[in-house]
């Protein structure tokens, strides 16, 4: 019978798989275009911020001003001028402005596409046995599409950590 700690670590790694896949799917288009968790296609951080500020319909300066950021910095981050915040701080303080709730679907999209923009993984997704299968995303994704069968496999791996 499985522990109450069992199954939480079994969610996670589910939710962690859907995570995978979306790095994957970053990584192997090549227009790097995102489709999925939003109505509009969007490439990177900067256009992500852009579309979210304008669906809320707030100016620049407002989201500087509730965010605490300088709106320099933030027209830059949405222009791709200069790579996203890695400091976790100025990302929480960002997604406040954004109106994202932490712990959402769109609060951790936004930290993944922040993290994948930088070229570096989230911080929730760095577990070592998680890494240790990312090589065969990796090496998947700089030379071919997966088949169903090898994500399946994938999914799998995942599902036995």
């Amino acid at each position: 019978m499985d522990t109450f700690w069992t199954l939480q670590v079994r969610a996670q790694h589910a939710l962690s798989f859907r995570r995978v896949v979306f790095y994957y799917q970053l990584l192997y288009n090549p227009n790097n275009r995102r489709t999925t968790m939003s109505t509009k296609a969007v490439s990177g951080f900067g256009p992500w911020v852009r579309q979210r500020r304008e669906h809320l319909r707030l100016p620049l300066r407002r989201l500087a001003e509730v965010s605490g950021l300088d709106p320099g910095n933030l027209s830059k981050y949405e222009r791709g001028l200069i790579a996203p915040p890695k400091d976790e701080a100025t990302l929480k303080r960002m997604a406040n402005g954004l109106e994202l709730k932490e712990g959402t679907d769109s609060y951790r999209e936004f930290l993944d596409i922040a993290a994948a923009s930088a070229g570096r993984l989230p911080a929730d997704l760095q577990d070592p046995k998680m890494v240790a299968r990312m090589p065969f995303l990796f090496r998947a994704a700089r030379g071919r599409k997966l088949t169903r069968q090898e994500l399946e496999k994938l999914a799998q791996q995942l599902k036995d950590l």
